[in-house]
């Protein structure tokens, strides 16, 4: 789409994109009928672009890194990073470090730690900590697998930036870090919900449920009851999901639980319906929850009964 739009220029292309919609508008459609549409409204001959962008065996990628440098600076930065890491001789963080220095765009610097991490030293992870830049923190975050000692004070600070992301990544990756300091950190994020996904208070009670000399019994009692009370259809799909993702990996789900994921198996979005179906799959391998899955299914009716019974044929 970049490039056909840098083809056709950014008015015609605008209008070519309102003209599909517009008359394709809850239709099922093809790739031809898009060509066909942008031809007609740009008055240009396709076949080209068709045959070398969309129907080659092989993808031009040095073709289509040669355009997208041409109109971003820090692609073509990128770009010059990728090569020299691979032909010189020096090392991998003095390399970045240039870049890093005569380049302050946070995107690329953001993708610079992505995709590099592990050539960094913590003394280079302490400096790009300190430009406070909430994607640049973020991607130092979800790099990190446990946090080092000399880290710890950066990664604390992660608990106070503006993005559930972080937050979520940051504590959890502070709790299997420090285990001395669970509670200090639960205690900093009890109350936060997060996204849509309910994806902090989900991650905050499973560790707080997991961590010892933290709750009262009635306390773990209540937040047990919560946490796996969220895989419920009252819930939204997307909560139900980060649910049944985290508490699956941790706990035996409950008869309940294998009810609610019954029901997911049919769900409207397809997403959330192929994850529930993949769980599913999974559970059916082990002889002991195939058998609680067979128990369960006769109290089940309808779509879910049948897409169990078909699962269980399968098997």
């Amino acid at each position: 789409l970049h490039i056909l739009r840098t083809k056709l220029g950014d008015k015609v292309f605008k209008a070519g994109i309102r003209s599909y919609l517009n008359k394709y508008q809850y239709s099922n459609v093809t790739i031809a009928d898009f060509i066909s549409e942008m031809q007609l409204v740009s008055k240009s001959d396709l076949r080209e672009f068709e045959q070398t962008w969309l129907r080659e065996v092989r993808f031009p990628f040095e073709k289509a890194k040669l355009l997208l440098a041409s109109s971003s600076a820090d692609l073509q930065a990128y770009f010059n990073l990728q090569r020299e890491l691979m032909s010189s001789n020096a090392g991998n963080e003095e390399i970045i470090a240039k870049i890093w220095k005569s380049n302050l765009s946070p995107l690329l610097r953001e993708n610079i730690i992505l995709d590099y991490h592990k050539s960094l030293s913590e003394s280079f992870i302490r400096d790009a900590f300190d430009t406070e830049d909430l994607k640049i923190r973020q991607s130092l975050c979800i790099t990190t697998d446990r946090v080092p000692s000399g880290l710890k004070r950066q990664f604390e600070s992660l608990l106070e930036d503006k993005s559930y992301i972080t937050i979520e990544n940051a504590l959890y990756r502070l709790w299997i870090s420090f285990p001395e300091d669970r509670i200090a950190y639960l205690e900093k994020t009890k109350g936060i919900i997060g996204l849509p996904d309910k994806n902090v208070r989900i991650l905050w009670l499973l560790l707080a449920v997991l961590t010892r000399d933290y709750l009262s019994d009635t306390q773990k009692t209540n937040y047990t009851k919560e946490l796996f009370g969220y895989t419920s259809m009252i819930n939204p799909f997307e909560v139900r999901q980060n649910a049944f993702s985290l508490i699956s990996e941790v706990f035996p789900l409950t008869d309940q639980n294998l009810k609610d994921l019954a029901n997911a198996s049919v769900h409207h979005s397809w997403r959330f319906r192929n994850f529930a179906r993949n769980l599913i799959e999974k559970l059916l391998k082990d002889d002991k929850q195939k058998q609680r899955l067979l128990e369960l299914s006769k109290e089940l009716k309808g779509k879910e009964l049948r897409y169990i019974q078909s699962k269980m044929e399968v098997e």
